[in-house]
């Protein structure tokens, strides 16, 4: 089945990547910008690919963009939920560490905004959002208040929340992302005049197999971060499904200690 990625969390790590990777200890913000935009298009696995990095020198803005899958990140119901896309961004800078950490400072030297926009790729429509350098500043000195990993897993719970359901194929549907006792839980509902209920369950060893391999081993930018800020939060995660006609479930799970 296929995978539903918290796209948010991919922010840190592909800025970082292009931004740090590239510039020397005393590099201009822009000679940094240049070049990392000479890196794109970058993929981010199936959610979709940031397409450049750009200067904006009249407003001192650093501007990345990325083109999304929308099955995957519903612009459109995004753009009414931009304050919770803002919350997710200054949680990771106010609790940045090693290479974001960085990356914020560099943006910090030189005083500058920083604009993340997203457009659809079907649809054309694009949702933005903004921090002010005095947003950034003022984030960084209230790490503190943004430091505990179960308020971001929540919070990127919610961002998760907003574009659910999600069709993930003829019989299934991702109805939502919770967090249930232990685990991050992952709910999907099954047609189960497509996929009868009991042939999940018989298969169930198997399909955690292939979760494994194909999710977990080799995991996409930003199901990596979202699995790391699980563990940090000591949460594993889990895939529930729910016949949509005799309400029956089956519950794969992966505890920390297999994440």
């Amino acid at each position: 089945m296929k995978k539903t990625t918290n796209m948010l969390l991919m922010v840190a790590i592909v800025m970082v990547t292009l931004l740090t990777a590239s510039c020397q200890q005393d590099s201009k913000l822009k000679k940094s910008v240049k070049q990392a935009n000479k890196e794109c298009p970058v993929s981010l696995g199936v959610s979709g690919e940031m397409t450049s990095i750009t200067l904006d020198e009249e407003t001192n803005t650093v501007i990345i963009d990325y083109l999304m899958d929308e099955q995957y990140f519903n612009v459109a119901v995004m753009k009414k939920n931009t304050d919770l896309l803002k919350d997710q961004v200054y949680s990771l800078i106010a609790t940045a560490e090693g290479n974001l950490k960085v990356m914020t400072e560099e943006l910090l030297a030189a005083d500058a905004n920083l604009t993340l926009r997203w457009t659809g790729k079907k649809s054309g429509e694009t949702v933005e959002i903004t921090l002010s350098s005095e947003e950034i500043k003022k984030a960084r000195k209230s790490g503190e208040a943004y430091a505990n990993p179960l308020k971001m897993l929540e919070n990127a719970i919610k961002v998760t929340n907003e574009q659910a359901p999600m069709k993930v194929d003829n019989a299934t549907t991702m109805v939502g992302l919770t967090i249930e006792g232990d685990f991050a839980t992952y709910r999907y509902m099954i047609d189960e005049t497509q996929v009868p209920m009991h042939k999940l369950y018989d298969m169930r060893d198997q399909m955690k197999e292939n979760l494994r391999n194909s999710i977990l081993k080799e995991p996409d930018p930003a199901l990596k971060d979202f699995i790391n800020l699980c563990k940090r939060a000591n949460k594993g995660i889990a895939y529930k499904y729910e016949g949509e006609q005799s309400g029956n479930t089956c519950i794969i799970e992966f505890g920390v200690s297999e994440l």
